[in-house]
């Protein structure tokens, strides 16, 4: 680099007070770091990084602080990877994995038409919020069967993608179907739709052998209709555990 007159970028930084920051603060500046380090565009190899889910989750955060390290581009896998870190002394918010799999249809050089598979993977942010009592229900005793909290829960998400709006989102949604929803508008506006969804269950933060739960909960999408009032076709076969990589690259183009 140098011998070009050139010089590597900045490592990003964290603020100095990271942890003491308000949340909404706190996502913005993780997701900042996690922008800095860029998208990885680079075809082979796919990834600097391994991302084996598989591993218990001290291999998972040694990988992210081999990420944060190196400062090298990254992909949505990895980025998951650097959340878990960067979100590990949170003890405001449960972590949660949400993954995304996808079908675009377009018409090869022969005029056939054929359908792509996308993958993608972000980690969902859910503040944690007390039950709040109002005076009548303290008046009947804590733990009452009409007693309802008065705050919502608040989601957010931290990932990346070569799509900003398939990345990052603000702690303002009120549940997981709300913030669930506005990925696949987001999906929509761009030609995809969605065929799965899969959620897992809060990830640890300790001890270093406990694993993470990638898939709690899956959702196969049935046919949606766009604004523009065309069709799109959802996947003709039921895909097992065998696609486990949760990123954002294609798969081989398959027929319609």
């Amino acid at each position: 680099l140098e011998s070009l007159g050139l010089s590597a970028p900045p490592k990003p930084e964290l603020p100095a007070n990271f942890d003491r920051l308000p949340l909404p603060r706190r996502l913005s500046a993780a997701q900042a770091f996690i922008d800095a380090l860029t998208y990885n565009h680079v075809a082979q190899p796919s990834t600097f990084f391994s991302i084996d889910k598989r591993r218990p989750l001290g291999r998972i955060l040694e990988t992210a602080r081999c990420i944060e390290r190196d400062a090298l581009p990254i992909k949505c896998v990895e980025a998951v990877f650097l959340a878990l870190r960067l979100t590990s002394e949170w003890r405001d918010v449960d972590r949660v994995p949400a993954a995304f799999k996808t079908a675009v249809a377009f018409t090869d050089g022969a005029g056939k038409r054929r359908r792509r598979c996308h993958r993608h993977i972000v980690l969902l942010i859910r503040r944690r919020r007390e039950r709040a009592t109002d005076a009548s229900e303290r008046s009947v005793g804590v733990g009452s069967a009409d007693a309802e909290p008065t705050d919502r829960s608040e989601f957010g998400a931290l990932g990346i993608s070569r799509r900003a709006s398939l990345a990052h989102r603000p702690m303002r949604y009120g549940s997981v179907s709300e913030i669930l929803t506005s990925y696949r508008e987001a999906y929509e506006d761009i030609g995809h739709a969605v065929l799965k969804v899969r959620v897992g269950l809060p990830a640890p933060r300790e001890p270093p052998e406990a694993e993470v739960c990638w898939r709690h909960c899956c959702v196969t999408v049935g046919r949606v209709s766009d604004a523009r009032g065309g069709a799109r076709e959802r996947a003709q076969e039921e895909d097992a555990d065998d696609d486990d990589d949760d990123d954002d690259d294609d798969d081989d183009a398959e027929g319609a």
